[in-house]
């Protein structure tokens, strides 16, 4: 009975660690995952999704084997080398979908995909010195690669585990995402992978690899080889053969002056509809606030770069702000002298840092309108520039 499950889903090969109760691994389970990968590459897949369905991904080697000698790759450098070899230079992009537990081996068997996808449930950690062990694949020069010595250091010497959002601001895995989405995001990811260049990804892989393992100068030495290997692909001919899709100048870019600014409106109307979809969960976690942080600060800069040069707007002593409607207030229209109807209401002084909203209920107003102010939003953000 094989412990790796294989199927394909358009040109994604999924390969489904199944061996009850948590994936513990032995030699077995090691050759049936190479066979598998072999497996759906051999049957034309353009990216490989390695995932669980059991409770966890997987909690580690399976300790039993070690005393009755079913599993010796760790004495074995040539199976070993065979391990890495395959999962770690498979042809195609390979990304984990983690959920529940992934120890020890279960770690360092992630640690070989491109990509990593982990639910906010998950956990990991490199545990092996608790029962006496090191990391027997690999696993603590992959934690040097992605989050540094001192890191790595830690997350091996003490053997605590460790949240996925912890593992994604570390730089060892690259998202997080609610346990019930997982399937569904990792599988699209999978899929734009395999709706790419195949040979061109496969290049880019080998840059990343060369660079990981023998540094910059490595990956240089390689360079020209791997030009050469993707110059002859019909995925570059036909990229060559594209228009180039250009930006008309028009007066309307970011930077322009005088326009009406159409690329910062849409990209101010995307960061709101993010803020209104994250404000849309009942209890927004601590990465949301951080995000509408972000989106806000954004949607401020915008909001001022589009009004510099309105008047009425900048101006007012150190540390107030002048903050002017940009319509008329129809609302006091009834009060109001026929002469004085249809026109903006005058300016009103603000205290610093509590901008008021937009008259035509929109977002919140710049944080910074006051002389200077597109100096400083650009400190803040660089991107603006």
């Amino acid at each position: 009975m094989t412990t790796v499950k294989t199927e394909t889903d358009g040109a994604v090969g999924i390969v489904t660690l199944a061996k009850p109760p948590h994936n513990l691994i032995d030699d077995a389970m090691i050759a049936d995952l190479l066979t598998a990968y072999r497996d759906v590459v051999t049957r034309g897949a353009r990216a490989i999704l390695l995932r669980s369905e059991m409770r966890h991904f997987s909690a580690g080697a399976e300790m039993s084997s070690f005393v009755d000698g079913k599993t010796v790759i760790q004495h074995d450098e040539q199976k070993l080398f065979e391990f890495l070899d395959v999962l770690e230079n498979a042809p195609v992009p390979t990304l984990a979908a983690v959920h529940g537990a992934a120890l020890g081996g279960g770690l360092e068997i992630a640690l070989t995909c491109d990509m990593i996808v982990a639910a906010d449930t998950a956990y990991f950690g490199q545990v092996e010195n608790i029962v006496g062990l090191i990391p027997l694949l690999g696993g603590t020069q992959r934690l040097v690669q992605r989050a540094g010595v001192a890191r790595a250091k830690e997350i091996a010497l003490i053997g605590r585990r460790h949240s996925a959002e912890a593992f994604e601001r570390w730089g060892i895995i690259n998202h997080v995402v609610p346990e019930a989405e997982l399937q569904t995001v990792a599988l699209s990811f999978a899929r734009q992978l395999a709706a790419g260049p195949t040979r061109v990804l496969n290049g880019i892989k080998q840059q990343a690899n060369l660079a990981a393992n023998g540094g910059v100068r490595s990956a240089d030495l390689e360079q020209v080889r791997l030009n050469e290997m993707i110059w002859k692909t019909g995925d570059r001919e036909r990229g060559g053969d594209r228009p180039t899709e250009r930006v008309p100048d028009d007066g309307n870019a970011l930077d322009g002056a005088g326009g009406n600014h159409r690329r910062d409106r849409a990209l101010a109307a995307v960061s709101h509809r993010q803020a209104q979809e994250l404000c849309g969960r009942q209890r927004p976690d601590r990465a949301d606030r951080h995000r509408l942080g972000s989106l806000a600060r954004g949607q401020g800069a915008l909001e001022a770069v589009r009004r510099e040069d309105q008047p009425g707007v900048l101006g007012g002593r150190r540390g107030t702000r002048v903050h002017q409607c940009s319509q008329p207030n129809r609302a006091l229209d009834g009060n109001r002298p026929p002469e004085m109807r249809n026109r903006p209401v005058a300016p009103r002084r603000q205290p610093a840092g509590r901008g008021p909203p937009d008259c035509s209920g929109g977002p919140m107003s710049s944080p910074a309108t006051a002389p200077g102010g597109l100096r400083r939003i650009h400190e803040v953000n660089p991107g603006l520039r």
